[in-house]
């Protein structure tokens, strides 16, 4: 496996790198290959994502618990980093001055094809645990 200098340079670099099973070797900080894409996001976008938290921004102290369970549908291919932004906002919200969160990743942690509804009772007592 080659070793990579990040930001690539390279087309071949780009092409091998951006490909959806691509497990780049980290030396030391996992975020060096995070893109923050706020600059072409919607001004709103981090005030809708953590309103229903009863939270004004992610930097803003938590105003008002919910009374209610939140849903979060995050959607898009293969590889656009819909784990990598969800695990940022479970970061984010999982802090003892707003909640108590935890991050379940169903692909990485169990069986896809097999999971039953009764299997999610035991995964979160193992997670709580």
């Amino acid at each position: 496996m080659a070793t990579y200098s990040y930001p690539v340079t390279s087309k071949q670099q780009a092409r091998t790198v951006t490909e959806p099973r691509f497990e780049p070797e980290l030396f030391g900080n996992e975020h060096e290959l995070y893109v923050d894409f706020d600059e072409v996001r919607d001004t709103e976008f981090a005030s809708k994502v953590y309103f229903p938290f009863g939270i004004d921004g992610p930097d803003a102290p938590l105003e008002e618990p919910t009374d209610d369970y939140i849903k979060i549908i995050c959607s898009g291919h293969l590889g656009c980093g819909k784990t990598t932004e969800l695990q940022r906002i479970d970061c984010e919200l999982n802090r003892p001055d707003r909640y108590f969160s935890i991050f379940f990743s169903i692909e990485d942690e169990t069986e896809y094809g097999s999971f039953q509804y009764e299997d999610l009772f035991v995964w979160i007592l193992l997670k709580l645990v």
